[in-house]
């Protein structure tokens, strides 16, 4: 397939931009090594399966975003914000087997991550300092579960996506020689 993406862009003449974008993507399928049956004959038992199911489907992807980017100071800072959305179908999920220390590939049920991020550099004084906070607050939209009726994950489950990233920096730079 040929996913689609969308961007429209607006930059001010003092040099801010402000833009929106609207992308489809998607992930291919695959086929999953075979765990060790007589191993993990527990681990099926407690799935309703009798062996690692041989492959898993393509997931896919929307999203949007919309953003800025402001230069700051004539120059001598930028921020850059954005927030976005995106709704995932079929989301590859890694089931665990414990007891056999293996695991495989399915195909949950679906997926929705919002978040916003601000990411701001300066130069002062020789230096340059930058850093971002990131918030995602990406969730399943339903319950997971398998062909037995347990439940992998429930709706509101965390993606095992951080809530929160930030960091921060700090670089001098000096010329050392000629």
């Amino acid at each position: 397939p040929v996913p689609p993406k969308v961007a429209a862009s607006y930059q001010f003449a003092s040099g801010e931009l402000l833009y929106v974008t609207y992308a489809e993507g998607q992930r291919p399928g695959g086929v999953n090594p075979p765990a060790p049956p007589v191993q993990c004959a527990q681990d099926f038992a407690n799935l309703g399966i009798s062996a690692t199911p041989q492959t898993y489907q393509h997931d896919t992807v929307k999203s949007t975003e919309v953003g800025g980017k402001f230069r700051l100071f004539g120059g001598q800072a930028q921020v850059n914000v954005s927030a976005f959305h995106i709704d995932w179908d079929n989301v590859q999920f890694v089931v665990n087997l414990p007891q056999c220390a293996f695991s495989y590939i399915a195909n949950a049920a679906t997926a929705s991550s919002d978040g916003a991020e601000v990411q701001a550099t300066g130069r002062i004084m020789g230096f340059t300092v930058n850093g971002n906070v990131g918030y995602d607050n990406a969730r399943y939209t339903h319950t997971v579960k398998n062909l037995a009726g347990t439940v992998l994950a429930n709706k509101g489950d965390n993606l095992g996506v951080p809530d929160w990233t930030a960091n921060f920096g700090v670089q001098y730079d000096t010329q050392i020689g000629m």
